[in-house]
């Protein structure tokens, strides 16, 4: 009977500290997080830009956007992609021409998606954290590209023509979903731009992030609902799905090259080649969002296999919520209207070829599984581990307090 009075004094401190952590850490997020933007798809996009042209920002003429391919529907966004077989660039997109299986001979196989920017409605002088709830319904095929990204109003323009620029362009993607690794999530840090001598157009220096849904095991991250986060806190920027941190694994300073790093939830400044007060230049500014499906039309991207079917593919976003906390610096407010912006880095020109998701899987294969398991499960593992010297300090004291009580004199009849 004493054990278990030892045993259950043990348990209940660890019930009781476990509780009371999470009870004052829920506190803290809700003092720190004050939600100040919530779109929940219920009524129209009136306040969204809905992109309408009939290239993408390549030049190429495999890919389109239109209205017709996003609605509002059962209180979210749909975002549809699907295949046409024309006679020319110039047959207008529609129903008639659209088509599953593989274009007849003698027909063009083109495809339209969607895309929609908000307004600038993310103050970027002041902490933030922006989550979006999203599920993609994938067709199965190769190609699609579901992105879910944040930018500030400061153009690649400059960068693409100046020898001598570094400004301060800002761009979070909190979601770039592969079709053709579709257990990976990748996330990436875009801070200030330059102009890359090699290639004699702009590159941004940044962070790389990825995770793999490896619970319970590689299995897609499409066909279910999951909530992708970012936040700022004035030094890093972190990203999340469903909670869990998405790990940086490369980085670019300023060179020609993405280089390996430790696979952590955060990195500094410094580890990008800049001073805090040029990244915080970055955020100092309006932001808006970004939500769109893309066709791929490289051949290490892997695109759609025109030779075989290609099914209707949706994209739906449930909500978007931006928090923030803090003072800011300046008393503006973030206008209301998008900013019309041409240079779209989703569509970039051709020769200024991003990092591969073959290059980002090689280069997060070689720090080996070892590294990513380790990431996810170690603070688990330092809770746990913690919570156990609970239980043990509280059995010692009730083991303490036993012998203590058994050395006493025992009173006499």
């Amino acid at each position: 009977m004493q054990r278990q009075g030892g045993l259950m004094y043990g348990v209940v401190s660890v019930l009781v500290v476990g509780a009371v952590s999470v009870m004052f850490g829920g506190v803290a997020q809700a003092q720190q997080w004050q939600m100040v933007y919530n779109e929940e798809f219920t009524t129209s996009l009136s306040n969204w830009k809905v992109l309408q042209q009939n290239k993408d920002n390549y030049g190429k003429e495999h890919l389109a956007y239109s209205a017709n391919n996003v609605a509002v529907t059962n209180g979210s966004l749909q975002i549809t992609t699907r295949r046409h077989c024309v006679s020319s660039v110039a047959e207008p997109l529609g129903d008639s021409n659209a088509s599953q299986e593989p274009c007849p001979s003698g027909k063009m196989t083109r495809y339209q998606s969607g895309r929609v920017e908000s307004g600038r409605v993310l103050d970027g002088h002041k902490p933030f954290r922006v989550e979006v709830r999203a599920k993609i319904n994938w067709n199965g095929e190769n190609g699609t590209r579901p992105a879910i990204w944040l930018r500030n109003s400061v153009t690649l323009a400059n960068c693409s023509n100046n020898k001598q620029a570094n400004d301060p362009y800002g761009e979070l993607d909190m979601l770039e979903w592969y079709s053709w690794t579709p257990t990976y999530t990748w996330s990436t840090t875009h801070i200030r731009c330059y102009h890359s001598p090699s290639s004699q157009i702009w590159k941004t220096k940044g962070l790389g992030h990825s995770r793999e849904n490896l619970i319970p095991s590689p299995v897609t991250l499409a066909n279910n609902w999951h909530v992708w986060a970012t936040e700022y806190d004035g030094e890093t920027v972190r990203f999340f799905v469903d909670n869990q941190p998405v790990l940086v694994y490369n980085y670019r300073a300023g060179d020609e090259k993405s280089h390996p790093t430790a696979r952590v939830p955060a990195e500094k400044p410094a580890k990008m080649g800049m001073d805090v007060n040029q990244f915080r230049q970055v955020f100092d500014d309006t932001w808006y969002v970004i939500l769109n499906d893309y066709v791929e039309w490289k051949s290490e991207e892997h695109p759609p296999d025109s030779s075989k079917k290609f099914a209707n593919q949706t994209f739906l976003i449930d909500y978007v919520k931006i928090y923030q906390s803090g003072t800011p610096t300046t008393s503006e407010k973030p206008p209301a209207t998008p900013p019309e912006k041409k240079d779209d880095k989703k569509d970039k020109k051709p020769g200024t070829k991003r990092m591969t998701v073959k290059k980002k899987k090689d280069a997060f294969a070689a720090q080996g599984p070892l590294a990513e398991l380790m990431s996810n499960f170690v603070p688990a593992l330092l809770i746990s581990l913690c919570l156990l010297l609970i239980a043990l300090a509280g059995w010692l004291v009730w083991w303490w307090r036993r012998r203590r009580h058994r050395a006493q004199p025992t009173p006499l009849a």
